[in-house]
């Protein structure tokens, strides 16, 4: 699964680095490791990035792995129908963005229970990144409106 397939909604990023291709490799590399680690679900760091996407604004269609009732439950923040283990990394996706700094070691604990010390590196590494993934779409579309345009 490459990068593009897997970062649907952010194109445009791929896009605006495609003018840097050493950076554009590097980037893409990193988002295939970090979505092919075997330590958390891939539908857990699909909705991660779901989630991430509707707090900035910048989510469009949810890939297959997560089914329109599960989107609906994710755009409000109704978590209670998730697994125990998908919980833990929804309440992280659901802080980064605005309230990293609440992010408690209880929370870590709860990553470090359902994904091991790994896992809980993936998680707090894809929010971040998603978080920053988010920020970096919406502050450079205006100014690579050309490039996006192509």
């Amino acid at each position: 699964m490459s990068a593009t397939e897997t970062k649907a909604d952010f194109q445009r990023v791929l896009q605006m680095l495609s003018t840097q291709p050493a950076l554009l490799d590097k980037y893409q590399l990193f988002v295939q490791q970090l979505n092919s680690d075997e330590s958390v679900p891939a539908k857990i760091l699909e909705m991660m990035r779901r989630r991430i996407g509707q707090i900035h604004g910048t989510a469009s269609k949810p890939l297959a792995s997560v089914s329109p009732d599960e989107d609906l439950q994710l755009s409000r923040a109704q978590f209670s129908q998730f697994s125990d283990d998908a919980k833990a990394a929804l309440t992280i996706a659901e802080l980064m963005p605005f309230g990293h700094a609440d992010i408690s070691d209880d929370d870590v604990a709860k990553l470090q229970h359902y994904f091991g010390e790994r896992g809980a590196v993936v998680v707090l590494v894809a929010a971040a990144f998603q978080d920053v993934e988010c920020r970096l779409a919406q502050s450079l579309d205006a100014r690579f409106a050309d490039v996006l345009a192509s």
